[in-house]
């Protein structure tokens, strides 16, 4: 039966669980809402709060279309992919929806700008496509994304499945030649980076005039891979990175995956209350639009880093 739902919070801490969303049956009126896990464990949701934002999207009927619960938790957070949301209308229908938190993070900002460079690029003939960091390190690869007729290369500092070529990123235009590349792409990879104002400049010498970047990060995130973890990215920072001086203009620059910031120990100086912002994912879509005379003449190993990467 057709429905229409957003997860706004589905968090789970130290025992604690808080769901808020709302749901919306285009055919039906909902009277009861619950998530279910495969082994049992059930909790009912406290449906029909005031809806009124959802009404001026989707009509009067949507009115008290709101869910939420806070309290203990029954589930892990290492359960909530195979949770399952139920809802039974008031003509006795029920319906479920497999994978509802995934199916809303495919709404958030940060993968709208993933399909619009898809979009962008399936519009491009031919070219170089080359995925920055494409070492399968989780298994996860992407390179089935780019259409067949792109010559794909896998770029990574360190060899392993899925890379093509070992190559260090802020020295990229040792081993490409200039205006050689379509496109670049890479996820979770500029944190990583020491200097990635250099990265920016050797993307300008290997990319095309025209051609499409998208760079996908961390605006907050765990510290991980320690110590090659370097930098955090807002949505404003990546202005100085993708800019004209380094040629580029940018196309549109995203945060998404709200997120709480919740401290060991609170202090009353300190911005944790809930309406602070913070966002998991930041990402930046850009494009090439002249050449830049920028240099960074520092090598990675001039600047006392330790081991990198490790």
């Amino acid at each position: 039966m057709p429905i229409r739902y957003h997860i706004d919070s589905f968090t789970i801490f130290e025992q604690t669980l808080v769901v808020e969303g709302w749901l919306f049956a285009d055919d039906g009126q909902v009277v009861m809402l619950w998530v279910e896990h495969p082994n049992g464990a059930r909790l009912p949701l406290d449906y029909g709060g005031p809806s009124d934002d959802v009404v001026q999207a989707l009509g009067p009927a949507a009115r008290d279309c709101r869910f939420r619960y806070r309290g203990r938790s029954p589930f892990t957070a290492e359960d909530t992919s195979a949770l399952v949301l139920h809802f039974q209308l008031a003509d006795g229908r029920v319906g479920q929806e497999v994978d509802f938190i995934r199916t809303t993070l495919l709404r958030e900002p940060i993968h709208q700008l993933v399909a619009q460079f898809l979009h962008e690029l399936s519009r491009q003939e031919h070219g170089q496509v080359v995925e920055l960091g494409a070492r399968a390190r989780s298994g996860v690869t992407r390179r089935h994304l780019i259409p067949p007729r792109f010559d794909y290369l896998g770029v990574d500092v360190l060899p392993g499945p899925n890379v093509d070529l070992v190559a260090d990123a802020h020295a990229l235009s040792r081993y490409l030649p200039p205006a050689s590349v379509e496109a670049v792409f890479s996820f979770s990879v500029f944190e990583h980076l020491l200097m990635p104002w250099k990265v920016a400049v050797e993307l300008n010498r290997v990319m095309r005039p025209g051609g499409l970047g998208l760079i996908v990060t961390h605006q907050a995130w765990p510290v991980h891979d320690a110590p090659c973890d370097y930098w955090r990215f807002s949505a404003t920072a990546w202005r100085s990175l993708f800019n004209r001086a380094t040629g580029f203009a940018i196309l549109d620059a995203r945060v998404s995956d709200p997120a709480y910031l919740v401290p060991k120990v609170a202090f009353t100086d300190r911005i944790t209350h809930q309406s602070a912002d913070n966002f998991q994912q930041s990402a930046v879509l850009f494009r090439k639009i002249g050449e830049t005379r920028l240099d960074w003449e520092v090598e990675v190993g001039e600047l006392d880093a330790g081991q990198y990467p490790v």
